[in-house]
């Protein structure tokens, strides 16, 4: 069973039942047929830019930042699963890069951010 949790600002419209189709689809063709959990954010470029510049010492904002559960740090993991559930961690994504990205691609903006999810996802699952 998959868990996939999904945050949005109301300004941010995202297709959720979109998102989470493409979420199990991925995790079942990588072989992840067990209980796992994911966490998905869509936010602004101010957010996204303070994440970038916390994390990855970049002052700029980035399409869509991953933040794996099962790295380690110090020899210890940041998070423990439950015993029956994998945690993999969040995917952050800036809504109005992804906005911009589309249009200058000429996509939809369901499209770029199925393209998005699924990079911060294979992200997670390649740590």
């Amino acid at each position: 069973m998959y868990s996939i949790l999904i945050r949005s600002e109301s300004r941010f419209p995202v297709n959720r039942k979109r998102i989470k189709r493409q979420v199990e689809k991925l995790l079942t063709i990588n072989g992840l047929t067990f209980d796992v959990e994911v966490s998905l954010a869509f936010v602004g470029e101010r957010r996204m830019i303070k994440l970038n510049r916390e994390y990855r010492d970049l002052d700029q904002a980035a399409a869509v930042l991953s933040f794996s559960q099962l790295e380690e740090k110090a020899g210890e993991r940041f998070i423990s699963s439950p015993p029956d559930t994998l945690y993999l961690g969040d995917i952050v994504i800036c809504y109005p890069l992804a906005q911009k990205l589309a249009n200058e691609e000429n996509i939809l903006i369901d499209e770029e951010i199925e393209a998005l999810v699924e990079h911060g996802l294979l992200n997670l699952i390649k740590i």
